[in-house]
C-alpha cells in the first residue's frame, strides 16, 4: 500500500501533501457555493422589491387603503357611480403609483373593469379608463411599434 509522504509547516495539523490540491479544490467548491446561494439570496430579495406594489403617495390613496375592503368598494363604487357603467365595485387593487399619481384597479359586480389614477388633491379629479380600452390602446400601440408582444389591461381578475 502506498504511503503518502507527510507535509509539516509546525503551525497546525498535518496532512498528506496529495491532498493539498483536493482541499484546494473543497476550498473552492466551498467558495464558489457560497457565492452562488449570496447571488441567489440578491436575485431573489430583488424580485421581490421590484413585483411588491410602491406604497401609496398621497394621502387620498393612504386613507383608501386604511379602509375596510367593503367600505374601500363603497367609496369607489360612488365615484364611478356617473361617470361609468359600474353597477357596484366589488373588488379593488392597488397598483402602485407613477409621475406621482396613485394606480388603481377595480372590478364591478357586472364584470366592467376600470383603472383609475388618483392625484393628490381629491378635488383635482379621478381619471378613469376602461381596462378593455387600455388593452386595446396597449395592443394597437405595441402593434404599431412593429412588437409581436400581446397587449395588457388592468392586472385585476
Amino acid at each position: 500500500m502506498p504511503t503518502a509522504a507527510i507535509a509539516s509547516t509546525g503551525s497546525g495539523p498535518e496532512r498528506p501533501k496529495q491532498d493539498e490540491g483536493l482541499w484546494l479544490d473543497i476550498g473552492l467548491a466551498l467558495f464558489s457555493s457560497h457565492r452562488k446561494t449570496v447571488l441567489l439570496v440578491q436575485v431573489v430579495l430583488a424580485i421581490l422589491i421590484a413585483s411588491s406594489p410602491a406604497p401609496a403617495q398621497n394621502a387620498t390613496s393612504q386613507m383608501l387603503l386604511a379602509l375596510s375592503e367593503d367600505e374601500r368598494n363603497g367609496v369607489f363604487t360612488r365615484l364611478l357611480w356617473e361617470h361609468e357603467k359600474c353597477d357596484r365595485v366589488i373588488r379593488t387593487l392597488f397598483a402602485g403609483t407613477a409621475l406621482g399619481l396613485d394606480d388603481w384597479e377595480v372590478m364591478c359586480a357586472n364584470r366592467n373593469a376600470y383603472a383609475l389614477s388618483i392625484t393628490q388633491e381629491l378635488n383635482s379629479g379621478i381619471e378613469s379608463v376602461s381596462c378593455r380600452d387600455l388593452a386595446a390602446t396597449s395592443k394597437r400601440l405595441l402593434h404599431s411599434a412593429g412588437s409581436k408582444k400581446k397587449g395588457t389591461g388592468c392586472k385585476i381578475k
